[in-house]
């Protein structure tokens, strides 16, 4: 992520939109040779680090959106708000459940981003955007455990690639800006979230505790 983020700013290309997509569910625990859980480290650490590598590179323009791809299955992601695991390494001491591991990961990426919203200089944006269940994926056909056994049962419920694309491209694109930074989109609206995904409290722990774990410095509060 580091390398990938100072080829813009060698290059002198401006990034007016971020969109951090890449994601995915694993059915066994495993750790990466950073020490984290590896969906975790995937579907949040991998975007949290890009984006804030990029800030510290000075690649984003000044009205950079950034656009996280998120997921509905969020709302069944659980923390401990007393001590959030962000780094995912809990789930090696306790039943590895992947669909729950994956919701949390996407929860913990929700926080990171409302927190990061508060933190931005005036006039960037960062969002959660939920594409749907979208045909013809990798997550389809390259998912495992459990949920490969249950994929399934949502296929008549998937979006064509077109369809999934419309939330965040509202998001990159719209004039003025959507409101609020740090929500969650789902069909180009901002859509409900389950309690702890809106705590501003966990969100800002969420979001120090993953910086520390990435040695990043954390954004001063704009």
């Amino acid at each position: 992520m580091r390398a990938l983020a100072a080829q813009p700013a060698a290059d002198g290309v401006p990034v007016d939109v971020l969109l951090n997509n890449a994601g995915a569910a694993f059915p066994r625990y495993e750790r990466t040779p950073d020490g984290a859980e590896r969906t975790y480290a995937l579907n949040h650490h991998a975007p949290f680090l890009l984006t804030h590598a990029l800030l510290a590179e000075g690649a984003l323009t000044s009205r950079a959106r950034i656009i996280n791809m998120s997921s509905y299955v969020a709302v069944r992601g659980k923390l401990d708000a007393a001590d959030p695991d962000v780094v995912g390494t809990s789930w090696g001491s306790r039943f590895y459940h992947q669909i729950n591991v994956y919701a949390t990961s996407k929860l913990v990426s929700l926080l990171a981003a409302r927190e990061l919203a508060r933190r931005l200089p005036e006039g960037m944006s960062v969002y959660s955007a939920d594409p749907g269940m979208v045909k013809g994926t990798a997550f389809h056909s390259n998912v495992g455990g459990l949920m490969r056994l249950t994929a399934p049962l949502f296929r008549p419920f998937a979006v064509t690639a077109q369809e999934g694309l419309r939330t965040p491209l509202r998001l990159a694109t719209a004039s003025p800006a959507p409101r609020p930074s740090g929500g969650f989109f789902s069909d180009s609206q901002p859509a409900a979230v389950s309690r702890p995904a809106s705590d501003d409290s966990l969100a800002r722990t969420v979001y120090t505790r993953t910086a520390d774990f990435l040695g990043l410095v954390p954004l001063v509060t704009g």
